[in-house]
């Protein structure tokens, strides 16, 4: 997956070993994980995975704490050209559970080891049309009827994402990377694959990285000589409020602060641009999960209109007139970092589609083009909303959740905006002869 040759995660491992073997990959506090060692352990998983009968096209779904384990495992997944699907360590089971049951893995990795998967599925390009490459990773986001659909986004899909955003950030060895997100986010992806890529340090947060606010993160920052982050955008807003008040120059090593999931402020905008004393580069990062995590990147100085860029190399957008009046339009995607489609009962959905001949994503996304090449959002139109710097999820979900419990009669869940960013409220209707703590009477 090097800027040079496209290629996979665990070939630009392999290479970094052999070139720079006693760098460090990974470190999480006095611990650490050279490139040497992470690809003898990429090696030792992958021959217990083929034994498992993971290949290309099937899946190995990975539920792990995140750290060190987890790289391995995804690196032992690209050894042996399978698809790998990470879990959030503290999703429910009944969660897993179902995303288990609809991607049908060939194994799964847990903390007591890899092992056959329940009930593994017929080839991933047997379920969906192989476009241009082998299936990368399965991703799931959330489902209009409660159940989570899973996105297969392919290699070169991935693989595209990586050399372009090398190029954007100007990333190399020479950096250090903190891994701060969701491990089923896509934007771990970003941080994982691009730092693994140009053979740069990854930083896990340690027991000592505890933060109550910017200061104290900024402080870590420091201490840990950070260069390049990458913020879920609910994150990047919240600290940017708290960096406004302050002195600033509180991190000088940190060069590109990149914000994805939502759109940011322009107050955090212009507070992050100021972290290190020569300046700060401020990148907004937008894509769906349907896609290859981020698709178009762009820069914003203090005081810009916050839009986001032009796509990427070998992504095209495109606006899909709305309505009967054609007034609005839909932001479509098209190119190389769109996904297969939804696995399972999802299958079925029209986001994805042929729009001239051309396999594309419907995004739900509103949008206005702009004369310097990006484009302007203007909310969605769909049911759909973004919680949590980025998290999109279907009201439906959760409304279709609320009434198979036996109690509810009827339930509207809406989003408002709290201190921490954008959170749900449900309001229920009950059945008061039988919800607990009703009185009948």
């Amino acid at each position: 997956m090097t800027s040079e040759t496209g290629a996979t995660l665990y070939a630009a491992i392999a290479a970094h070993a052999i070139d720079r073997p006693e760098r460090t990959a990974l470190s999480r506090g006095d611990h650490r994980l050279s490139y040497r060692d992470l690809a003898a352990a990429a090696d030792t998983l992958a021959e217990r995975l083929r034994d498992l009968g993971a290949g290309p096209e099937s899946v190995v779904v990975i539920d792990l704490p995140v750290g060190f384990d987890t790289v391995v495992a995804m690196a032992a997944v690209s050894r042996v050209g399978a698809a790998f699907t990470l879990l959030e360590p503290d999703l429910p089971e009944a969660r897993k559970q179902l995303i288990i049951d609809d991607c049908r893995p060939a194994a799964l990795i847990t903390g007591a080891g890899p092992a056959r998967g329940p009930r593994p599925g017929p080839p991933l390009d047997e379920r969906l049309v192989r476009r241009t490459s082998p299936a990368a990773y399965v991703a799931y986001t959330s489902g209009s009827t409660g159940v989570p659909k899973g996105v297969v986004v392919e290699q070169a899909a991935l693989d595209n994402h990586v050399r372009r955003t090398i190029d954007w950030y100007g990333l190399t060895s020479a950096d250090t990377r903190l891994f701060f997100s969701s491990i089923a986010f896509d934007l771990a992806l970003e941080q994982i694959c691009t730092s693994l890529a140009v053979g740069c340090e990854l930083v896990f947060r340690d027991e000592t990285f505890v933060y109550g606010g910017a200061e104290e993160f900024l402080h870590h920052c420091r201490r840990l000589g950070i260069t390049v982050l990458s913020l879920p955008t609910g994150v990047f807003n919240r600290f940017g409020a708290e960096l406004a008040g302050s002195a600033g120059h509180t991190a000088p090593e940190l060069r590109l602060v990149m914000a994805g999931g939502e759109a940011p402020t322009r107050r955090a905008v212009a507070s992050w641009a100021v972290v290190a004393p020569g300046g700060t580069r401020v990148v907004n990062g937008y894509g769906p999960t349907e896609t290859a995590v981020v698709v178009c990147y762009r820069d914003l100085l203090p005081g810009d209109a916050i839009a986001i860029g032009a796509p990427i190399e070998g992504v095209r957008f495109r606006l899909e007139p709305l309505g009967e009046d054609g007034t609005s339009a839909g932001l479509v995607i098209q190119g190389v970092a769109v996904g297969r489609g939804y696995l399972g009962r999802a299958a079925s959905s029209s986001a994805f589609h042929l729009l001239d001949g051309e396999w594309s994503y419907r995004t739900g996304d509103v949008a206005t083009a702009r004369p310097d090449g990006g484009y302007d959002l203007h909310g969605r139109f769909d049911a759909q909303v973004k919680v949590n710097g980025g998290f999109r999820v279907e009201l439906g979900e959760i409304v279709s959740r609320l009434l198979a419990i036996d109690f509810v009669l009827d339930a509207v869940v809406v989003p408002y905006e709290g201190a921490g960013g954008r959170l749900l409220a449900a309001f229920v209707r009950l059945d008061a002869g039988r919800a607990p703590g009703t009185d009948p009477a």
